[in-house]
């Protein structure tokens, strides 16, 4: 072989098993591990603090999460023995039957509405991703949007709202109550909402907007492997337009529920047993 041809060979493969290294670095790593482990006798045991914004004073509660049914990768979770929960993310999962993939937390179930006095109104959860271990830093997991009328207190009120669960931040570790957890995931819920009714004015309907595009509720969580969740910290948070409400009610409109709440959740987790 000439000079020139066996420079121009070497060359080529040169270039060839550069690509061939680009490629294998470029390639995306699929990232999988248990981050809520499902065995029957598994629990957990978590400190509450609720805080009041408006007054800044706070309540500090207990709950005892543990599994309740589990087949295969699903299963559902009981909190309190059957109580109701002092945490927001306890309450949630309570409420739900979950799914665990390889990579993904995925959950069947609802959220109530963050208003109180408004009970009987919840939102479905349907297949939802609660985590992705693949996924990008603040990618979206899932929305869900939805716009309805339903008469409160003889008012009609029509609500437009926009569920998001959104992917945060991957930790290496994240230290919670003193003790120190490895391989940390993390996922946001973030409920935005309008509110507004129509209420007859001398004979002709007229639209009030009571609440405009707020963000009502907030919830952090984490999600530590071989452990399950370590911490939620959620915000309730609202108000309705106060000339608006002193309008109605010179119209005689009564609301018999809050129209303004600023709730702050934190839930801690203190001890937990994996079972076998």
């Amino acid at each position: 072989m000439r000079k020139g041809n066996l420079i121009a060979f070497l060359m080529v493969m040169l270039v060839l098993t550069s690509c061939s290294s680009n490629d294998d670095d470029n390639e995306t790593k699929v990232v999988t591990g248990d981050y809520f482990p499902s065995t029957e006798t598994s629990y957990w045991n978590y400190n509450v603090v609720v805080k009041n914004n408006n007054d800044n004073t706070s309540e500090d509660y207990v709950d005892f999460l543990s599994v309740d049914i589990t087949s295969g990768t699903s299963f559902d979770l009981e909190v309190n023995n059957g109580s109701s929960a002092y945490g927001t993310m306890s309450g949630i999962l309570a409420n739900s039957s979950l799914t665990r993939t390889d990579s993904k937390l995925l959950i069947d179930g609802q959220i109530d509405m963050p208003i109180i006095g408004i009970d009987d109104i919840t939102i479905d959860l349907n297949n939802v991703i609660l985590y992705d271990l693949n996924a990008d830093n603040n990618e979206v997991l899932n929305e869900i949007t939805k716009e309805f009328t339903q008469t409160i207190n003889n008012i009609p009120l029509t609500f437009s709202y926009t569920l998001t669960f959104n992917k945060l931040k991957d930790q290496s570790s994240k230290s919670v109550n003193s003790t120190t957890y490895t391989d940390v995931t993390s996922g946001n819920i973030l409920l935005t909402m309008s509110v507004s009714t129509t209420i007859e004015v001398q004979g002709a309907d007229k639209e009030f907007e009571l609440l405009s595009d707020k963000d009502v509720l907030s919830i952090d969580s984490y999600f530590a492997e071989n452990v399950g969740l370590i911490q939620s910290e959620s915000v309730i948070d609202y108000e309705f337009d106060e000339t608006t409400i002193l309008l109605l009610e010179a119209l005689d409109v009564e609301f018999d529920f809050e129209t303004s709440r600023s709730v702050s959740n934190t839930q801690t987790i203190t001890s937990y047993v994996i079972g076998d």
